[in-house]
């Protein structure tokens, strides 16, 4: 018989914020800080290359963020809040990959981007195989002159591990709301 405490550990717990960062084997952590240096080589462009992709590839995204709502399409890349937000985006890139060798500071630097994201309403999907990943794929590709399976596995598995984080807390803010209220979920638009 499980203890009472065993069923009610929170996703989002310390052992399994551990257990998430564990996916990522050592030679993908390798793999993940030799691409990130080169990514890093021109960030901010780097950064913005990501968000013009996937706006180009999903424009409805545009409204998960309001600073870029009333940003027309064809100013978007040149947008000073465009390349504001590349800086924040690589700032947490770089902070993920300075952690990487160490569980406990990647399962905090995680847990920190998981948490932003909840404000947004940002979804596993969102970040997944359909969405984010792809383009930061891509951007990896034009970084490393050409992307191999072991890289893409790399970064994929870093996505799923953020994926998975960003859905735990926001399961657990959701159940922490739905039971100080007795109802609803978390408030905002789903966009996907």
């Amino acid at each position: 018989m499980q203890a009472k405490n065993d069923r009610c550990t929170p996703k989002n717990s310390n052992s399994s914020m551990l257990k998430q960062t564990s996916r990522l084997s050592p030679k993908q952590r390798a793999i993940l800080t030799e691409t990130f240096r080169k990514m890093e080589d021109d960030g901010k462009r780097t950064g913005v290359n990501i968000f013009v992709r996937l706006f180009a590839e999903y424009p409805n995204y545009k409204a998960i963020w309001p600073q870029f709502q009333a940003i027309p399409d064809s100013s978007l890349m040149g947008a000073q809040e465009l390349q504001k937000h590349a800086g924040v985006y690589m700032s947490g890139l770089r902070n993920i990959i300075a952690s990487i060798d160490d569980n406990e500071a990647l399962a905090e630097q995680l847990k920190k981007i998981a948490l932003t994201h909840l404000k947004w309403g940002i979804r596993t999907f969102h970040i997944e195989v359909r969405n984010m990943l792809p383009e930061v794929l891509a951007t990896v590709h034009l970084c490393m002159n050409g992307i191999t399976p072991e890289v893409k596995d790399a970064w994929t598995t870093l996505f799923a591990v953020i994926a998975s984080m960003v859905e735990d807390f926001r399961l657990d803010a959701e159940q922490k709301q739905n039971y100080r209220k007795g109802q609803g979920g978390l408030a905002g638009p789903v966009v996907k």
